[in-house]
């Protein structure tokens, strides 16, 4: 299954830019960035490939633009979303901006977003979700310091509609105890596709990964 990830870092207001520019340095959440889209396929927006002066190393760029005098050699354009979608079944990974979000979001099956602890203001928004569609795992936290100009906290969303449910609840029922549950998701899911895979990598114990799924659902 293709997954279309939206990955974003926002303020408390909703707030992930101003005149095309980002509005703080954390450098603890670009390096997980970096780590997270490395030799994958990323999509953004024109205006956000300006505001980064070029294609990023190491990734397939794609960008959407309707602007016919826009054409830069280091990245694949398209002009519709659902040319893109029916050229492309790898993993796609959304970078902005405001627009592309709110276009690629009824698509999208997971999203990473860093919340940065900050209200500030600016021009551009994240569109607003509606959680009770969503699981939200926190995987990491960054702590402000020299290298970090604010606290911040980087959330997983799983989209439920995602999960086979009934499948799902007969495998917990079927395992009481965490540890055998945890042993039986990690055999059965660990492949980079699943969306199970990252809760795997993130309890490399049986007994933590069968106690964080059961309490999930």
């Amino acid at each position: 299954m293709r997954n279309i990830i939206l990955v974003v870092a926002k303020s408390n207001n909703n707030i992930i830019g101003n005149n095309n520019k980002l509005l703080w340095e954390i450098k603890d959440d670009l390096k997980w960035f970096k780590e997270l889209t490395l030799n994958k396929t990323i999509v953004m927006g024109r205006k956000t490939y300006e505001s980064i002066g070029k294609a990023l190393p190491n990734r397939k760029n794609i960008v959407l633009s309707t602007d016919l005098n826009f054409k830069p050699n280091d990245v694949i354009l398209y002009e519709n979303i659902e040319r893109l979608l029916l050229e492309n079944n790898e993993d796609l990974y959304i970078i902005g901006g405001g627009q592309i979000y709110r276009e690629f979001l009824n698509y999208s099956n997971k999203m990473f977003i860093t919340e940065v602890d900050t209200n500030i203001e600016g021009d551009t928004m994240f569109p607003i979700i509606n959680e009770d569609f969503w699981f939200k795992i926190l995987i990491k936290e960054i702590n402000k310091n020299s290298n970090n100009e604010y606290n911040c906290k980087i959330y997983n969303y799983i989209k439920k509609t995602n999960i086979n449910m009934k499948e799902l609840k007969n495998i917990i029922k079927l395992y009481p105890n965490d540890y055998d549950l945890g042993s039986f998701i990690r055999n059965k899911y660990n492949y980079e596709t699943h969306i199970f895979y990252c809760y795997i990598k993130q309890y490399p114990n049986n007994y933590d990964l069968g106690s964080f799924i059961r309490k999930l659902f």
